[in-house]
């Protein structure tokens, strides 16, 4: 790979820059945007760990499996993964216990971290009881499944086709042709498996868990995976700069892939591939389209109309935004749905 170092670099640079499901989460400073950073730096330190161990290694671990975990719920999904990379770098001799104490000794550290981030809150002896009782909902939001849009249905339950019908809608083109040479890379390269598995694991993980979870609510749920196909995909690059025809289309889909996110903004959060046509309102709803990000353009419309009409705009918003700032007068549909006030019955 060093004769094709900086066309990866380029690549994989360009793909993070410019992915607007990236810019989307990162622009609402959502727990998903947290995760995926935390769960990426946690896995490269502890690659590094393993490959020169020190206890500032180790230590930098820890603090990051902690910072996943605090981020979000899905970030203990690191603790099976860095247990079976662990094994992976087992040094033949070694002890089969040492992996595994290891990784043991991370725990009190994210543990620590995790319960500062939780103001060292106890409840009847237990630390940390908001964390758990999260937990519990969702636990128990994934057995009892919800109702969701999916391929112009409204569907009472998950579908485990729903996440891979978003990743092949909402991801960059450039992106999913470079996903498809992933088998041929980790197959060139089986050699090397000890190192690839850290970049190919977790993705498999998250992806899967998030497939059989069918919590369908959208593209996000699999943003951490995305760093590690970006690098995986791009690992292929070398081999299409070789050629001229491959390296003037590797270059035409990097600009398509930049002018295409220009486009987008600042709607990044509904972006949706070529692939569906313009029309992918049609195909997936929840966050793929909205999470209350244009509050500040409502306010805006609600006061021209009023001013056109001299009625009021009912609006639907269920966010922690106070709307009065951005204009919003009355209150919302479904805030009045909640409160049992059925003034607007029609609209409800």
């Amino acid at each position: 790979l060093a004769r094709g170092f900086l066309p990866v670099v380029a690549v994989v640079a360009l793909l993070f820059a410019f992915s607007p499901n990236f810019l989307a989460s990162a622009a609402l400073v959502t727990t998903d945007i947290a995760v995926t950073m935390a769960f990426l730096a946690c896995v490269y330190a502890w690659w590094r760990f393993w490959e020169r161990p020190a206890w500032g290694r180790w230590l930098l671990v820890g603090i990051c499996l902690g910072l996943a975990l605090a981020a979000k719920l899905t970030g203990v999904l690191l603790l099976p993964i860095l247990l079976t990379l662990a094994y992976a770098r087992r040094r033949p001799g070694q002890s089969w216990l040492w992996p595994g104490l290891i990784w043991l000794s991370l725990l009190p550290v994210a543990g620590l971290l995790l319960w500062a981030t939780y103001g060292f809150e106890t409840r009847v002896g237990l630390p940390m009881p908001a964390y758990w009782e999260a937990w519990q909902l969702l636990l128990h939001e994934v057995d009892a499944s919800t109702i969701n849009f999916f391929f112009g249905r409204v569907m009472p339950s998950g579908s485990w086709l729903y996440f891979p019908a978003a990743l092949l809608l909402k991801t960059p083109l450039l992106q999913l042709a470079l996903f498809l040479l992933i088998p041929p890379v980790l197959w060139r390269e089986r050699h090397n498996w000890r190192d690839l598995l850290f970049v190919a694991l977790p993705p498999a993980v998250f992806i899967a868990v998030a497939v059989i979870s069918r919590v369908n609510y959208g593209y996000r749920h699999t943003l951490p995976a995305l760093p590690f196909l970006i690098i995986l995909g791009s690992l292929s690059v070398p081999f299409l700069w070789r050629r001229p025809v491959t390296r003037v289309i590797l270059i035409a889909a990097m600009g398509w892939t930049a002018l295409s996110a220009v486009r987008t903004h600042p709607d990044h959060l509904a972006y949706f591939n070529e692939l569906s046509r313009g029309q992918g309102y049609r195909y997936l709803g929840d966050s793929n389209l909205d999470w209350g990000q244009d509050l500040n353009q409502l306010g805006r419309y609600a006061r021209d109309y009023t001013a056109a009409t001299g009625r009021p705009l009912y609006y639907s918003y269920a966010g922690i935004a106070d709307p009065a700032h951005y204009g919003l007068e009355g209150t919302s549909i479904i805030r009045q749905f909640q409160a049992g006030q059925m003034t607007f019955a029609p609209a409800n």
